[in-house]
């Protein structure tokens, strides 16, 4: 499977957008970046972006899991509030809107990643796959407390982690792409 290159693209706009560093390679500092280039993103770079600082956010809160149900209603929040604040940072926005826990029923919408195998993982529709992903990507750049993201490498990292689980579909997801990461 092609991974999709949404985020990576969305990131590369941020980039261009001045929460870049000056370096060769291209990377970004998600402190940086703001509604506005939030606003400026594609819906679907605006979604794979959203899910990638779920992930941050629940590893820093400990969690484990993913609530599709949660995760549409914060993304909905987090759009409306950039779009009447360009100028706020993203990351303290998200932290800001979605500080109180939000309670579902027990499996609406909800995987735990712990407990998710790559099978179930490529057997999910696109959509899913790339959100998990995305998820999962955010979830590890928090446990390194790694705010710098550079594109070539998340992209780079994106690619093995999915073939890693192709070649192992009884794995664990959250652990195949633990491994897979650099």
């Amino acid at each position: 499977m092609k991974v999709r290159t949404l985020l990576a693209g969305a990131l590369l706009g941020i980039a261009l957008s001045g929460a870049v560093d000056a370096q060769a390679q291209v990377t970004f500092d998600m402190n940086r970046v703001t509604c506005a280039d939030y606003n400026a993103m594609a819906t679907d770079g605006q979604r794979d972006l959203a899910a990638w600082m779920s992930g941050w956010f629940k590893q820093k809160a400990g969690q484990t899991e993913v609530n599709f149900k949660i995760y549409a209603a914060n993304f909905e929040k987090v759009h409306k509030w950039c779009a009447a604040n360009p100028h706020a940072r993203l990351l303290s926005t998200i932290e800001h809107l979605t500080s109180k826990p939000q309670k579902t029923a027990p499996g609406a919408g909800a995987i735990d990643v712990t407990k998710m195998s790559c099978q179930d993982f490529l057997g999910a529709d696109l959509d899913a796959q790339y959100l998990l992903q995305a998820w999962m990507i955010g979830y590890l750049h928090s446990e390194k407390k790694a705010t710098r993201i550079d594109v070539k490498s998340l992209l780079v990292n994106q690619e093995r982690a999915h073939l890693a689980c192709a070649k192992t579909p009884k794995d664990n997801f959250g652990a195949t792409v633990r491994k897979a990461w650099n």
